[in-house]
């Protein structure tokens, strides 16, 4: 459990592509959070 806290609030991104830098990955991966949470608040809304 103390790796989780430790770990809490904090992003592990991962690619094969070893072209990209951490700053291209958490760019790329930013939109995903925003589109998750739209599908969430849709979701929401057929209970």
């Amino acid at each position: 459990m103390k790796d989780a806290e430790r770990c809490d609030g904090k992003w592990v991104i991962t690619s094969n592509d070893d072209t990209l830098t951490a700053e291209d990955l958490a760019l790329g991966y930013k939109p995903l959070l925003r589109v998750e949470a739209c599908w969430r608040t849709l979701k929401s809304g057929l209970r």
